[in-house]
């Protein structure tokens, strides 16, 4: 049995050995501070890491692994396609789908006109492929395209093009007309109407040459140049009929006559001689415009 003495012994070793465990704590302060401040660091480092990973893991996942492999299919490389569920050797018409439920809508169109569909969403945009064994035909689009349910999107479309060959060509298509309803929404824009406006938009250089060459000389004539481009607008739309054209414009025919002269001596040749161009450099001025004059979504929110 211990004594009183004994426990005295004790108490007193107990305290010397805490005095000592505070001296060695306080004496390696320091390094405690460094390794803990280690400790946070790579804790630190971890999460950062795990962050960093989400989207290799999101390009992994079922989704991320359709949209690499479709872009490695249009950049042309071979891939296993078998996933896809989607058959390239048929007819197909790409679309390029943006605005308010997009997927939903791009599935409606696929399901209305019984066709595959094969589809990624991008960067704000789903592209889809719609394909079948017999030719679409763009009539049919342009019908299911007119209900209520398609109000908000705007769908870019390629041509109908046959095998993995017109797969991509319709899929450029799709984008070349993409760049043109950028500049002027609408719920269709058709590459077929667009061609070759969005050959201009894609080269700003050449956009500004069509401008320069064949409207700006314009802006000299005494009508002024907008009055000048609508005289264009009217002789082009009734094929060069002078009476006609004079109807919109609301002047005398003699006046349009005056004016087509005026502006032949002003470019130096005959109006049809060029007309696709300046058909075209009007479109590009007219869209130009039209995109320069559009809100910011910042405002369009408001």
């Amino acid at each position: 049995m211990a004594t009183g003495r004994d426990v005295n012994s004790h108490a007193t070793l107990l305290e010397d050995d805490r005095a000592g465990l505070v001296e060695r704590l306080r004496t390696r302060q320091p390094e405690i501070e460094a390794a803990v401040s280690a400790l946070i660091e790579r804790l630190i480092a971890s999460i950062t890491d795990e962050y960093n990973r989400e989207p290799e893991r999101t390009e992994r996942s079922p989704e991320g692994r359709r949209a690499e492999r479709v872009q490695r299919l249009l950049d042309g490389v071979p891939v296993d396609v078998g996933e896809f569920g989607y058959e390239l050797d048929a007819w197909h018409v790409c679309v390029i789908a943006t605005g308010a439920n997009v997927e939903k809508a791009v599935r409606g169109l696929a399901a209305a006109l019984g066709r595959e569909l094969l589809l990624v969403a991008r960067d704000g945009e789903v592209w889809a492929w719609l394909g079948a064994q017999r030719k679409p035909k763009m009539s049919d689009i342009e019908r299911v395209l007119s209900a209520p349910g398609f109000a908000g999107v705007s769908l870019a479309i390629g041509e109908a093009a046959r095998a993995v060959q017109g797969w991509r060509l319709t899929h450029r298509e799709a984008q070349a007309a993409l760049l043109v309803a950028q500049h002027s929404p609408q719920r269709l824009t058709r590459y077929l109407d667009v061609a070759l406006e969005a050959a201009a938009l894609q080269d700003e250089a050449l956009a500004d040459s069509l401008i320069e060459r064949y409207l700006l000389p314009l802006d000299d004539m005494r009508i002024g140049g907008q009055a000048a481009r609508r005289t264009l607008r009217a002789l082009f739309d009734t094929e060069y009929n002078v009476s006609s054209a004079a109807h919109p414009l609301k002047v005398h025919r003699s006046s349009v006559h005056r004016w087509r002269e005026e502006i032949e001596r002003r470019l130096g040749y005959r109006l049809h001689e060029h007309q696709a161009e300046i058909e075209v450099a009007l479109r590009i001025e007219d869209l130009r415009a039209h995109h320069s004059a559009e809100p910011s979504p910042s405002k369009r929110l408001d």
